[in-house]
């Protein structure tokens, strides 16, 4: 995998470890943090719910890079607009590189996942954490140069 892909997603990861130890100690130390300016308004049950919904709000942020790579490397004809699904999208790079079904079928359930989270309720589907949606996606990603 191109250095520029692995640095694409690893600036979302970072990103992603930034923001959930900054949540992890403000929930720590909320008590001494209540009173400051940048809190006025928030109640701890704010803090525990970015808490709970941050994995999946990453994920849909991992998403979205991992589309733009596609789009990039794989941009449409000059003078023409991308409007290309992304399912598409997925199984041309697939085909062109030869990357195994399975592998494919990862970034696919990631796509649905983001789907479910960003279109609809995803109350009851299967819990996807971020460092599985990461790594699914950097195996779909390993084969192109």
């Amino acid at each position: 995998m191109s250095h520029l892909h692995i640095q694409r997603l690893v600036s979302i990861r970072n990103e992603y470890e930034s923001v959930q130890a900054s949540i992890t100690y403000t929930q720590r130390v909320w008590a001494k943090l209540v009173d400051e300016g940048e809190f006025e308004g928030l109640k701890f049950k704010d803090i525990q719910k970015t808490a709970n919904y941050l994995g999946d709000t990453y994920i849909i942020r991992l998403f979205a890079e991992f589309e733009a790579i596609l789009r990039d490397y794989l941009p449409p004809r000059a003078g023409h607009t991308d409007r290309r699904a992304i399912f598409d999208l997925i199984n041309r790079v697939a085909l062109r590189h030869h990357i195994p079904d399975p592998i494919r079928d990862k970034a696919h359930t990631i796509r649905e996942y983001r789907n479910l989270l960003a279109h609809r309720n995803a109350t009851g589907a299967r819990t996807i954490v971020f460092s599985m949606a990461l790594s699914y996606l950097n195996q779909f990603l390993a084969p192109l140069p």
